[in-house]
């Protein structure tokens, strides 16, 4: 990551996709995420989204995705809990739920998110336009949806305060990182 001039992130789970934009942010690499969601009920589609966001290091416009509001501070902890952890969490209740079953992914569904993201991606390399900070289609309806989050000026990802890793490169890793995981 430290040489891209791009990250990009399809992942299914946000642990990994937080711990990516705060590398994003510690090297001061544009990130674009790219992601979708199926929502079922009785065992058919309900509705179901595509989603392109990007986070662009020192630019307002585009601040971290959890600023954003687009990652889940719970599922954060769940996925980069020790098995040990979850184990003794489990055993002491509270873990709850843990037979979770992933929903179902369609093969259109990823196209289109992933048609979304390398569009904007072209345009911003070949300098045409800025990216839309967060693109958020709605594959039932076949509406977009143009999002924009807030930067918070204390974030450790994004803001300008005191705690902020943003650009630091590789000062202070493992300091920082224990930053992000709590949140602070």
């Amino acid at each position: 990551m430290k040489n891209a001039d791009l990250i990009v992130t399809a992942l299914d789970s946000d642990g990994p996709r937080c711990l990516a934009m705060s590398l994003a942010g510690r090297y001061g690499k544009p990130l674009v995420n790219v992601s979708n969601a199926i929502y079922l009920d009785a065992g058919r589609i309900k509705s179901s989204y595509a989603s392109c966001q990007w986070f662009i290091p020192r630019e307002h416009k585009y601040p971290c995705l959890r600023c954003q509001g687009a990652l889940d501070e719970k599922q954060i902890e769940a996925d980069l809990m020790s098995e040990r952890l979850k184990l003794m969490r489990q055993k002491a209740g509270y873990v709850i739920g843990t037979q979770d079953s992933p929903n179902a992914q369609v093969i259109p569904v990823n196209s289109a998110a992933a048609g979304i993201a390398a569009w904007e991606i072209s345009l911003w390399a070949a300098g045409i336009r800025q990216p839309k900070p967060w693109i958020h289609y709605d594959l039932m309806s076949h509406t977009c949806e143009m999002l924009q989050g807030v930067a918070d000026p204390e974030c450790t990802v994004c803001g300008l305060g005191k705690n902020s890793y943003l650009a630091t490169g590789d000062a202070d890793v493992v300091l920082q990182i224990r930053q992000i995981l709590l949140g602070k």
